[in-house]
Formats: C-alpha cells, sequence, structure tokens
C-alpha cells in the first residue's frame, strides 16, 4: 500500500513539471484564453503588431479609396517629403492643396486670371467746389425773377446763367449775360445816351423801343457781334441787364430761345 502510494506522489510531481516547462504555443492551442488574463486580447495585439510593418502603411486619402477593396502596394505612396502630391489606392496621383502664402504687395492691384492684369480705378479726385461769389449790399439789393433752371451769381458776380446740355449732339454750353448799376455819368438823354455807348465802345445801337418800363436797345458790340441791353430807371438808379444775342453759337432755336429768356428777366430788374 505504502508503496502504491509513493508510486503516485511521483508521477504527479513528474506531470507538474512537464507542465511548467512545456511550449507555450502547444499549451494555448485549441484553448480559449479567459478575458482578463495575461494571455488575453493584449497578448494577441501585441503579437499582431509585432508582425505587421508599421512603418510602411500609408493612410489611404479620403474618398480615393474604393469601398469593399483593400489597399495596394502602399510603398508607392510614400515619397520624398515636400512633393505637394500622395497616392491613393489605385496608383494615381492625388492632387494637395497649395498652401503657399500670397505674396502680393500692398497698393498693387489684384491680377485676374483671364486677362492677365486688372484695370486699375480711376482714382482722380474730384474738383474742388468753388469759392461762394462774393456780393456788395447794392447788388444783392438788385431784383430779378429769374426762369427755371436759370442761376445769379454763379459763374460771377453780376451775371445770370443757364446751362444746357443737348445730349443727342453730346454738348454743353453755358450761356451768360450781365445785370447791374449803369455808369452814374452816363446822359439822360436817350440820343446822348446812344452817342455814348458807341464812343465808349459799350454798344452801337441800331435798335431802339420801350418796353414797359424797360428802354431796350440792340446793335453790335466792340467785336462787331449782336449784344443788347435793357435800361431800367427805378427810385433815380439806372439798372441795366443784358449781353451777347450769341449768334454765332450753332444751337438754332435753343440758343434764340435761351436769348429771349434772357430779355424777358432782365425786363423784371428792379430795386
Amino acid at each position: 500500500m505504502m508503496r502504491t502510494l509513493c508510486l503516485a506522489v511521483l508521477l504527479w510531481a513528474g506531470c507538474k513539471q512537464a507542465g511548467e516547462g512545456a511550449d507555450p504555443e502547444e499549451v494555448k492551442t485549441g484553448v480559449d484564453t479567459p478575458k482578463g488574463s495575461a494571455g488575453g486580447f493584449s497578448a494577441g495585439l501585441a503579437a499582431d503588431l509585432a508582425k505587421a510593418d508599421v512603418g510602411s502603411a500609408v493612410k489611404p486619402v479620403a474618398g480615393s479609396a474604393q469601398a469593399g477593396s483593400a489597399i495596394g502596394d502602399t510603398s508607392a505612396g510614400s515619397g520624398s517629403a515636400g512633393s505637394g502630391s500622395a497616392t491613393d489606392g489605385s496608383g494615381s496621383a492625388v492632387a494637395v492643396a497649395d498652401t503657399k502664402p500670397t505674396t502680393e504687395e500692398p497698393g498693387k492691384p489684384e491680377t485676374g486670371s483671364g486677362s492677365g492684369s486688372a484695370k486699375v480705378a480711376d482714382t482722380k479726385p474730384p474738383e474742388p467746389p468753388k469759392a461762394p461769389v462774393e456780393m456788395t449790399a447794392e447788388m444783392k439789393a438788385i431784383k430779378l425773377s429769374l426762369g427755371p433752371n436759370w442761376a445769379r451769381d454763379v459763374v460771377g458776380a453780376g451775371t445770370l446763367s443757364l446751362e444746357v446740355n443737348v445730349q443727342s449732339r453730346d454738348v454743353k454750353f453755358t450761356y451768360k449775360f450781365n445785370y447791374g448799376y449803369d455808369d452814374p455819368k452816363a446822359p439822360t438823354d436817350r440820343e446822348q445816351y446812344k452817342k455814348y455807348l458807341a464812343d465808349s465802345k459799350q454798344l452801337t445801337v441800331s435798335v431802339d423801343r420801350q418796353q414797359g418800363a424797360a428802354w431796350y436797345l440792340e446793335g453790335t458790340d466792340s467785336a462787331g457781334r449782336t449784344a443788347w441791353r435793357v435800361l431800367v430807371i427805378y427810385g433815380g438808379k439806372r439798372l441795366v441787364c443784358g449781353g451777347s444775342s450769341y449768334k454765332e453759337n450753332d444751337l438754332g432755336d435753343i440758343r434764340d430761345d435761351v436769348v429771349q429768356q434772357a430779355k424777358k428777366i432782365c425786363e423784371t430788374i428792379s430795386l
């Protein structure tokens, strides 16, 4: 009995030593290792990583890989650094966005892709506004009934003006007439007054007529051009208004209408 017991003890000790020295792969074969043990998920992951060539793996470019297909030879996309391109699984080049910053100099216009150069905007500064015309109190005291679009004392002190824009002919023209006080030394007699105008080369009178309270005179000026003036005596003071008939102006009916309006305005001169 004792002999049998000793034999059993020796057999058990031998089996234990054989288990401790056995090959792990032979022990593991066909045996599921419980989770949480030293030979579980962590050990398997470490083994897989040891077998894989991690340094040669290439991250696929988004949208380049076909669904369900395996990535091919990853060494084709390893390329040199800074080459600006990558390859997807099919071997075709994939463009990489150029992030190089622009080096446009400040103040230079950007160039368009089609024309090759951009047109520089016209930066010509606007003309400065004209200074207001200086008017004396006596000139301000003169009254005139202006027509539509007529201006007083804009192109100069003691002036009436009208700017005409003929779009069909692309013509702009400003008609100007003068008003103010007559020379206090001028004679009051009509014939003497006409002689005075001729001698002073202001107007050689050929037409002389009375129009209400106004005296209308027409003739030629020192340059031989047709001119006219209206003389009104108001409160003992002689007021005059007139100018050129602009016969050299080729605007025809427009010119004649403007001159006729000016004559009507001059007849309203008063204090």
